[in-house]
């Protein structure tokens, strides 16, 4: 069955910079320092892939259940791109129904929301497997990686590029593209 909405929002790298949050888990995780700055091009490819990436193939699973296990222990940090909240105020004033769709396991989805007071949503799909169709259609798809773009493609959604998340270096989108949330929300308010 798939659901309808008018705007899709991928989560890490669009509404949230979480890469500081994710680098200091997987910190933690490795017992030795990860940067941000390692961390952030990998984010778009989902939880195995980062902690493969970062910590190595050894012990992989345990290490990603450590991980995941921490991430959910902790609270979320204040980690908003600036003026999403604002912003997705707006488009919930406008009547705009919006969901977010992400790699990231649906109870770390669902926690992020909740700790940052994000009552926006009218559906959270995590564990979505981008990139590949998703059941939800909407007017626009609004993301920061060739993921998120090869995801609406997949799932016939006109997409939006941000250009202040996560993209994969030389990433660029021939689609809409955005410099600011505000700039976004603008357009999807035409």
């Amino acid at each position: 069955m798939t659901a309808a909405v008018d705007i899709i929002f991928d989560l890490d790298g669009t509404l949230v910079d979480s890469v500081t949050h994710i680098a200091a888990i997987l910190s933690e995780v490795a017992g030795r320092e990860i940067k941000p700055s390692d961390a952030r091009h990998y984010l778009t490819q989902g939880g195995e892939q980062l902690v493969s990436a970062l910590l190595g193939d050894d012990n992989l699973h345990e290490n990603l259940a450590q991980f995941r296990e921490l991430y959910l222990s902790l609270p979320t940090p204040d980690c908003l791109y600036p003026g999403v909240r604002d912003g997705l105020d707006r488009l919930q004033d406008a009547g705009r129904t919006m969901a977010i769709c992400s790699n990231k396991p649906q109870i770390l989805c669902e926690k992020t929301v909740a700790d940052l007071r994000l009552d926006h949503f009218a559906m959270v799909l995590g564990s979505a497997g981008k990139p590949g169709n998703i059941p939800l259609t909407a007017s626009l798809y609004v993301g920061d990686s060739k993921v998120d773009q090869d995801t609406a493609a997949l799932s016939d959604i006109p997409f939006a590029f941000v250009t202040y998340g996560y993209a994969e270096p030389g990433f660029a989108s021939d689609d809409q593209s955005f410099d600011t949330f505000a700039e976004v929300v603008d357009f999807a308010l035409q």
